[in-house]
């Protein structure tokens, strides 16, 4: 059961979700097609995002209550360090910036609002401030490769949207991208174009940026049995998507397709002289 891919930033790794008794993160490796378990907790680890950099992978925890962010190396070593402290539900990371300084993550602050659009910087200080508040839904957030730009999905209209805001300077303009319904916007890696989703279907919108923002109309750029919503992602090349479909009907994994262990035994000699003395 895999959930939420995202693409490393040089293509070669995607993180995923495996949900099994609780989610976790894994990597697949597409050179060496395995596929290995990146985070560890007996609750709910999700929505992973990558550091610019593919050096580590932040994403959303329950596994010390309520949902909060959390980074780790993306190679497994170290600790997980937990990056937000909250005592309500719902902080989810969304996009980091070019320069990897900053994350925009959406949080359900439990104040009469839905959910809101904060920043979080990823120095040694970790401010966080409000970057989008209003009374409706705002959430799917992701900067354009320039970092001039944030693509985002909100239901002001009444119907979620995407909509286009320069950053991180919002209240300096507003543009309705989708229409008819859309969310989990993604940007083509040279920023020349914005893809999002619509039911099934993936939609694309060409845009221009510069000191100012102009875009086009929204095209069909693919339709299949796809799951909805966050679960794709663009490649680097900016040339294929990555997408997650339904199993066929009766199609199911094999019992023993699950991935192995292999466990590392140390000071096994010392142990096996307490277990088997010798005579």
């Amino acid at each position: 059961m895999y959930d939420q891919p995202r693409l490393a930033p040089d293509g070669s790794r995607v993180a995923l979700v495996v949900a099994e008794e609780e989610r976790d993160i894994w990597l697949w490796d597409f050179a060496r097609e395995t596929l290995t378990r990146a985070t560890f907790s007996p609750s709910d680890d999700r929505r992973p995002v990558w550091t610019p950099d593919g050096q580590r992978l932040v994403f959303s925890s329950l596994r010390e209550g309520a949902a909060n962010v959390y980074w780790r190396a993306a190679d497994g070593t170290g600790a997980v360090e937990r990056l937000t402290e909250f005592t309500v539900n719902g902080q989810v990371p969304n996009t980091i910036t070019p320069d990897g300084g900053q994350l925009v993550y959406r949080v359900n602050p439990g104040t009469g609002t839905r959910s809101d659009l904060q920043i979080l910087t990823l120095d040694d200080e970790r401010r966080v401030e409000p970057l989008i508040v209003t009374e409706f839904a705002e959430q799917e957030a992701a900067i354009s490769p320039d970092g001039q730009w944030l693509a985002y999905a909100s239901d002001a209209s009444g119907q979620t949207e995407v909509y286009v805001q320069p950053f991180p300077n919002v209240d300096d303009g507003r543009w309705q991208i989708s229409s008819g319904g859309g969310t989990a916007p993604r940007w083509r890696p040279d920023g020349r174009e914005l893809f999002y989703r619509s039911g099934t279907s993936v939609m694309g919108v060409t845009v221009e940026t510069g000191s100012s923002f102009t875009h086009g109309s929204p095209a069909l750029v693919v339709e299949g049995p796809y799951l909805e919503g966050s679960n794709y992602d663009v490649s680097p090349d900016g040339e294929r998507f990555l997408t997650l479909k339904r199993a066929a009907e009766g199609e199911t994994a094999e019992a023993d397709s699950s991935p192995g262990q292999i466990i590392v035994v140390l000071n096994w000699h010392q142990e096996l002289l307490e277990r088997v003395p010798v005579p």
